[in-house]
This record gives structure tokens, sequence and C-alpha cells, in this order.
């Protein structure tokens, strides 16, 4: 089940990606590539509303990155105050989320299981345990996983089954099971999980 209830394969087949990363979705939806409760080959006709694109857009990373709405808006309040691009900027920000360096590391297999991990005081943050998922990392930052067999065990698993390599931004070491925060993400490496514009027309409504 998902953070709101729902199970994750009736999401990611209600928005036709796969919000969650995990390869057993991409199946699903080869499997299963219609809307929930649609027959095959058949697509409603009904004219989609600006505000419904711009709503279903926003909960794409609501959904994707673990993300309440009242999170969310935050988020983009503090987004919009920064110098730069909106959208841009939201994106680094989920990005930056000490939950979401230590998925896009390799270091946990989805990014619920990175929450766990930071969540469980699992995760150092230079040198100081952080426990807060929606921490901000920065550049030079380095990440680490503590010196506990539980949390290493898990952790080489991931290692072992993570199929794409870190982004560029994240130098990892995975003998020590250590990424180092080179720079902030740049625009081309920057998720295209939802059209973020589109969320930036939604909260400025």
């Amino acid at each position: 089940m998902s953070l709101y209830g729902e199970p994750k394969g009736k999401l990611v087949r209600r928005f036709g990606i796969n919000l969650f990363a995990n390869p057993k979705y991409e199946r699903l939806l080869q499997k299963k590539p219609n809307h929930p409760g649609k027959e095959r080959g058949k697509r409603s006709r009904a004219r989609v509303s600006e505000y419904r694109r711009q709503l279903e857009e926003k909960q794409k990373l609501m959904f994707s990155y673990g993300l309440t709405a009242g999170q969310l808006r935050r988020l983009f309040q503090e987004a919009h105050r920064k110098s730069g691009i909106t959208g841009d900027n939201l994106l680094r920000m989920l990005e930056l989320r000490l939950d979401s360096v230590v998925f896009n590391a390799g270091l946990a297999v989805t990014r619920a299981q990175a929450r766990q991990l930071v969540g469980h005081r699992h995760i150092l943050v230079n040198g100081r345990t952080t426990n807060i998922p929606s921490y901000q990392v920065k550049a030079q930052d380095v990440v680490n996983v503590k010196n506990r067999t539980g949390a290493r065990t898990i952790v080489r698993k991931a290692l072992e089954t993570s199929g794409a390599p870190a982004p560029n931004w994240i130098k990892l070491d995975r003998d020590a099971m250590q990424a180092v925060i080179k720079d902030t993400p740049p625009r081309l490496e920057l998720p295209t999980i939802s059209d973020v514009q589109m969320v930036v027309e939604f909260y400025s409504r």
C-alpha cells in the first residue's frame, strides 16, 4: 500500500508512468497499460480540464517522492523565494532531500527504503547522524552509511541490485558506502517524472 492508501500498482497504472523507479512497475505497465477499471483498448473521450492536468502533474511529484500535499506546497513556496527558475529550484530541492540522495546514489532500492534507512538513524551526513528524510543536502556534503551490520547488509544488497549508475553530481564509493555531493544537480539531470511547469501553474493560481 502507498502512503495515500492506494496500492502503488494502481497509482502507476492511473498515471501511466513508473512513479517509483522500480522495475516491477515497468513490467506491470507492459502487462496492464490501461487505466484501472478500463477495458483493454478502450480510451475515455472525456475532455480533461487544464486544472485537472495541473493537479495530476502535482500528484505525480507527491507520489513519486512520498510527500503530502502540505510538504510539497511548502517546498514550492521555498523554491519560489529562491532566485532562478521556480520549477528547476523545486526539482533540485526534491533531488537534494536526504532520502532522495540515498536513493539516487544506489544505497537503497526505493525511495521508501531510503526514507526508512534515514528514519532509523542509519545515515550520517558529514559524520553526524541525520534522521530527517527532508534534510537538504548541499554541495560537498558527505553521506555515509553507519557501521552497523544490519544497515550495511541492506545497502550492500541495494548496491548489488542497482542497475543504474549514480548521477554525475554524486560521487559514489561503493566499498565505503559513501556518497559525496560534487555539485547541485544540473538542469539536464533533473527528473522528468512530471511537467513541473504545470505544477508551478497549479500553485500560482
